[in-house]
């Protein structure tokens, strides 16, 4: 059942203070990357996790856009369907997919983390990589 009012205000979603969380981030990317219905409009469900901060994370990579996303309007409900990566959110997923390089990122970035601007994580995941590449090239 879909509630029919969860207020959005102060970056609180249904008395839930919301933080940005790249953890769930990834998940709801990957999610979308293996979708194998990219044309229809979908509500994210991921095991374990709270429906009003998926919907809080869809908006937020809509904004950024990463995702095609959009606002369900239910009465003011808080509920965002989300379709597809756009090919920004492709490029951004490239650079984060591997669990290794992730790990790597978390390592190196620490509680930076979860303040950090996308291109900041992204940044950092290419020269990650990049250290990656030329190491195994012997460099």
């Amino acid at each position: 059942m879909i509630p029919l009012s969860l207020p959005f205000t102060d970056n609180k979603v249904g008395g839930i203070k919301m933080k940005r969380d790249f953890d769930l981030i990834r998940e709801i990317l990957i999610t979308l990357e293996n979708d194998n219905n990219p044309e229809s409009w979908k509500v994210i469900q991921l095991e374990e996790r709270d429906q009003k901060v998926i919907s809080y994370h869809v908006k937020l990579l809509t904004e950024a856009g990463l995702i095609e996303g959009k606002d369900t309007n239910l009465n003011p409900g808080f509920w965002w369907y989300a379709r597809s990566l756009t090919n920004q959110g492709h490029d951004f997923l490239d650079t984060i997919k591997n669990e290794t390089t992730y790990s790597k990122i978390k390592e190196k970035m620490g509680n930076q983390l979860k303040t950090a601007p996308l291109t900041v994580v992204s940044s950092v995941a290419v020269e990650i990589a990049k250290e990656w590449t030329l190491s195994k090239l012997g460099f």
